[in-house]
């Protein structure tokens, strides 16, 4: 049951209207009368007891029993929406859309842990005798200061790390076969059955954060559309497929997405149609 929808019944009330209908149907003698205030007080404390244990059963259910109990919650909903928050510690996180981070308020005093549930790129304060920690499904990555992209948004286990500076330490607890460090430049991938260190080539690879887009070295339109839609959070289709395979050759720098979609458009003579949450580019 929704708590937020949960009724409130007032046991005083309901007792009284009892009452009152006892009363009127001639159910109570004197004698009954002294037994049903009896009764009554007794159903009052039985009432205050069951609301009362119920209302623990919630507070275990809901909190007591959440592995996050006592940690801070930074979420992001909306499909375009970016938060930047500064931890207690001074580092800076960008987190992407539709993600979570739990984090505490005050960090322990030997080591920085929080947990990641989605993307978000971390700047971390530089802290020799205090490392710090994110926990992302069964991986871990254990820095001192540095930054770095985090990225869980895949199917199955697989956890994706991308180093800008620094030197980032990148593992599964408990598994000495599923360790890696990471320099700048370098991505490391880790799912149930993969482990993976490869350079970055991808120019766009923070374009979700920096929304800047280069194309300059001439892109395939569909490769073009799909860095869009990860940066956006969005669904942009082609409708003439052949489309696809022309060669786009531009540099975006901080545009709206209004304002990308209509170069693409003035481009190819494309017209936009919105169809629920998808944005169609059709041909004139």
């Amino acid at each position: 049951m929704n708590i937020k929808e949960k009724k409130i019944y007032n046991v005083d009330v309901a007792w009284e209207k009892l009452h009152s209908r006892f009363e009127e149907d001639g159910l109570l003698t004197t004698e009954n009368k002294i037994r049903s205030i009896d009764f009554y007080m007794i159903a009052k404390i039985a009432a205050v007891f069951v609301v009362g244990l119920f209302a623990s059963y919630l507070v275990y259910t809901y909190w007591g029993s959440n592995e996050y109990a006592g940690m801070q919650l930074a979420e992001t909903f909306t499909e375009s929406n970016i938060k930047i928050i500064e931890l207690s510690d001074g580092s800076v996180v960008h987190i992407n859309k539709k993600s979570k981070l739990y984090y505490p308020e005050n960090f322990s005093t030997n080591e920085r842990i929080v947990e990641l549930e989605g993307e978000a790129f971390f700047d971390i304060k530089k802290n020799p005798q205090k490392p710090f920690i994110i926990k992302a499904r069964n991986k871990e990555i254990k820095v001192l200061g540095t930054s770095f992209n985090v990225n869980t948004n895949f199917e199955g286990e697989k956890v994706e790390v991308f180093v800008k500076t620094g030197k980032v330490k990148f593992y599964e607890p408990g598994n000495v076969q599923k360790q890696l460090i990471l320099k700048p430049g370098f991505i490391g991938i880790m799912d149930k059955k993969v482990i993976e260190k490869r350079s970055n080539n991808d120019p766009n690879y923070m374009s979700w954060k920096t929304k800047y887009f280069d194309f300059s070295q001439g892109e395939k339109l569909d490769k073009v559309i799909a860095t869009i839609n990860r940066a956006y959070g969005v669904n942009i289709t082609l409708e003439d497929k052949k489309l696809s395979k022309n060669v786009h050759n531009t540099v975006y720098d901080n545009h709206s997405l209004d304002t990308i979609l209509k170069l693409i458009c003035a481009t190819y003579s494309l017209s936009i149609e919105n169809k629920n949450e998808e944005i169609v580019l059709k041909t004139k």
